[in-house]
């Protein structure tokens, strides 16, 4: 009877595909854009998307997206490439269980794939319980975030991808692959681009409810360079920014509290420094703020921590000498450093190396993003200082110019990752141009 209602709901998919009219897609910063032949949010079950699955032999693509809030074109369907198929995963969410973990007070929660950060927060947050860490937004579904290594900032502390204990993942053939069987699943499956299959549920570790003090404050960047070092020793939780062409950083620092110290609102608007909240308040924006957030292009380039100062010097050193070109009524720069601890995981900036993560952003407005030949110049000014002087990668989902050249001798796993990508995917229709030129998979 399960396999009958599969093939009926397949039938009904393709019908639909068949009839429906083609619609573009676009990402947040409305850059990136795509036009399947066929798109669906109705999944709201595994079987539903095994069913799909099996009866991939129609799609010569298949991409699945969330929230979209990644700068670069890793989740787009190739435009003129047959037939593609788009699943955005926003009705398959929540969480599934909660188990103990290996630690005390840890709980490994199984969470499905399109569940948003944001709602995760607060359904953990009901249940007495906290991620360990958050990037700076939490608009991210859960598979999104740590397919492409969404990271917050912690000397001592790992992305999310590094706290998940486990997976399950449908393949190209529609077969379900649990990493409870399977160890390789975790391994490649922790940051797997999208291309090993389409990941139905995420297990994560939580720990237990807590507060943090987050603070704010201007000072002098000569001063903030001077005590970098000491930033960085003293604070786990440090991260700052500086403006090009102004003097001035802003540090943001966040401290673990007991418990039962009164909350003084992080998502008020706007928020009194210091603030205390719950984890999470203290690390993304509300909903509201986000809703309402200005538009912007991001790159980011991890390096070694030990070169954080070269390279920052290095990158105020470029914004100087293209002054001259700089056209301020374009957007609006911001400059942002943040650190994130070592993994072991194959295609993690993060793999065996603490690093520091420079972020360069062109802001825009709230209905439209910064200029693209003035983000240009600055992000592949950066992209090429720390490619050539610090070893540096680039982030997966965020915008960058790097070739399976560039980065293959960083990722000293990867062909042993392509090789799982294979047997999970002959026919290689979750790859798209932009994963087949960093995983050197073009002919």
């Amino acid at each position: 009877m399960a396999s009958t209602s599969h093939l009926f709901f397949t039938l009904i998919l393709i019908t639909l595909a068949c009839s429906a009219e083609l619609q573009p897609w676009t990402d947040w910063d409305k850059l990136q854009s795509c036009t399947p032949s066929f798109y669906s949010n109705v999944f709201t079950r595994e079987e539903e998307l095994v069913a799909f699955l099996k009866g991939s032999s129609s799609w010569d693509q298949v991409k699945v997206v969330g929230a979209g809030h990644s700068f670069s074109s890793i989740t787009l369907t190739d435009d003129g490439e047959g037939q593609t198929a788009m699943l955005n995963l926003d009705s398959y969410s929540g969480i599934v269980s909660v188990e103990e973990g290996d630690q005390d007070g840890v709980k490994h929660v199984e969470v499905k794939a399109g569940t948003r950060l944001r709602d995760l927060n607060t359904l953990l947050e009901a249940r007495g319980l906290a991620l360990i860490n958050l990037g700076a937004t939490a608009a991210q579904s859960i598979a999104g975030a740590i397919s492409t290594s969404t990271h917050g900032t912690g000397s001592s502390l790992g992305s999310i991808s590094s706290d998940v204990v486990g997976l399950r993942l449908i393949d190209a053939m529609g077969v379900v692959h649990d990493s409870r069987q399977e160890p390789n699943v975790l391994i490649y499956g922790r940051v797997s681009l999208g291309v090993l299959g389409v990941i139905s549920t995420v297990t994560i570790k939580a720990v237990p409810l807590f507060k943090m003090k987050l603070s704010k404050f201007d000072l002098p960047l000569t001063e903030l360079l001077e005590n970098h070092d000491a930033y960085l020793a003293n604070y786990s939780r440090f991260q700052w920014s500086t403006v090009p062409y102004t003097s001035t950083a802003t540090v943001l620092l966040r401290e673990p509290v007991p418990l039962d110290t009164p909350i003084t609102d992080c998502w008020a608007d706007p928020p009194t420094y210091p603030c205390v909240d719950v984890s999470y308040k203290t690390l993304v924006d509300s909903l509201e703020r986000y809703d309402n957030r200005t538009l912007y292009t991001e790159c980011e380039h991890f390096i070694g921590r030990e070169n954080t100062l070269p390279a920052v010097n290095d990158f105020l050193d470029f914004q100087e000498d293209v002054k001259d070109q700089h056209n301020e009524s374009k957007c609006d720069l911001f400059f942002n450093i943040r650190y994130v601890a070592a993994d072991d995981i194959p295609l993690s900036p993060m793999y065996q190396r603490d690093i520091a993560v420079l972020s360069f952003i062109c802001l825009g407005t709230i209905d439209h993003t910064g200029d693209s030949s003035e983000f240009k110049m600055y992000a592949s000014g950066l992209e090429n200082l720390t490619k050539l002087n610090y070893d540096g990668v680039p982030h997966w989902g965020k915008q960058n110019w790097a070739t399976y050249e560039d980065i293959a001798p960083f990722y000293q796993e990867m062909d042993d990752f392509n090789a799982f990508r294979e047997k999970l995917d002959p026919r290689g229709i979750f790859l798209n141009d932009y994963t087949r030129v960093r995983l050197g998979l073009t002919t």
